[in-house]
Formats: structure tokens, sequence, C-alpha cells
């Protein structure tokens, strides 16, 4: 069972490799990888089917030991240029499976990313908008005109 654990750790530290290129840090925050980050996708991979989470297991394998053949090093152990590089070479790649494999890591990093907290927009002016519409359409109906 220990073996299983350390896979998952190992996986998932890939995950959060590609996190840093997807969604890269800047001034105001730290990007993509910070401790809210990481206890989110913590639990969306928990949550996850398992037949998913088999998809996205193989999948990060994949990006971990693919690399190696033109980095000469694991993905995870890679510096951020050479990630990017090798994240922009998938992306444009001729092989829609790998193409594939990068949107579908973009589109989960999104997802989580836009999940946190922090990152929600806010939605009490977008209520007040709302019901401010819905007075102007029953002040509409209710207008002899």
């Amino acid at each position: 069972m220990g073996g299983y654990r350390t896979r998952q750790k190992l996986f998932f530290r890939v995950f959060l490799k590609i996190a840093e290129v997807i969604i890269p840090p800047d001034d105001v925050d730290e990007g993509a990888v910070g401790p809210d980050f990481e206890n989110r996708a913590v639990e969306f991979f928990e949550n996850m089917p398992w037949r998913a989470r088999m998809v996205f297991t193989i999948s990060l394998w994949l990006i971990e030991i693919i690399s190696i053949f033109r980095f000469f090093k694991p993905f995870s152990s890679l510096p951020v240029r050479k990630r990017e590089i090798f994240v922009e070479r998938w992306t444009k790649s001729k092989m829609m499976v790998k193409r594939i494999i990068i949107s579908a890591m973009k589109g989960l990093i999104s997802m989580i990313y836009l999940s946190l907290e922090n990152r929600m927009p806010e939605l009490k002016k977008y209520d007040e908008m709302c019901a401010g519409e819905e007075r102007w359409s029953m002040l509409k109906k209710a207008s002899p005109c």
C-alpha cells in the first residue's frame, strides 16, 4: 500500500508542476500552486471516479517519462522554462493524443483554480443588477403603455 501512495504523490507533484506552467505566478499572487490550490486538487482527485483518476494518472506518468527522452530529466525535475517549452510543444504537437492530454490538464487546472474561494467573482453586484432588471420588467408590465 505504501508504494501506491508514493506513486500518487509523484503524479500529484507532476500535476502541480504543470499547474505552475499553466497558471504562472505574478506580482499579485503565487499563481496556481499554493496551499489552497493543493488542498482543492487533492480533494478533487480523491472524489474523482476511479476510471477518470486512472486516465489522469496514466497521462501524468506519460508526461513525467516522455520528458526524459527530450531533456534527460523527468518533468517534475525540469526548470520552469523547460517545462514551459515541453507544454508548449505538446500543445502544438501534430499528435492528437498529446494535444488532448495537455488540453485536459489545462481544463482541470483552470477548473480547480477558478473554484478557489478567493477567485470567485463578486456575485452581489450581479444579484443587484438582476434584481434591478426584474423590477424594471414588473414596472413595464404595470404601465398602461
